[in-house]
């Protein structure tokens, strides 16, 4: 039986190599068999974590940005495919990386 798997493209381009990298590895898993959904980051709004701690209390996250829909998405998944450019030598700023919604993920997983 296939998993769910979800590959999450950061890249702002939608010709760049990160995302034909991602787009890759989700067709490598659909001829395995996996189930596959593709997200793209690209024009999302995510905002910086404002560390209120809301959601370590069990309480909903008060920024109103599309990482919520995207986090029930990661939660979801059996597993996680992130692609990401490297530029000067560092992953993408934080809020259109998928680094930043790991933290929120890693709360709600963490609840039961």
């Amino acid at each position: 039986m296939g998993k769910n798997v979800l590959v999450v493209s950061a890249s702002l381009r939608p010709t760049s190599n990160s995302h034909a990298l991602a787009l890759a590895f989700a067709e490598g898993a659909r001829e395995a068999g996996h189930d596959v959904e593709t997200v793209s980051l690209r024009g999302k709004r995510i905002e910086f974590c404002r560390g209120c701690l809301a959601c370590q209390a069990g309480a909903a996250c008060p920024l109103k940005d599309d990482a919520a829909a995207i986090v029930e998405r990661i939660v979801a998944a059996d597993a996680i495919a992130f692609a990401t450019p490297i530029t000067a030598s560092m992953p993408r700023s934080l809020p259109h990386s998928p680094f930043g919604l790991i933290c929120y993920c890693n709360s709600i997983i963490n609840e039961g």
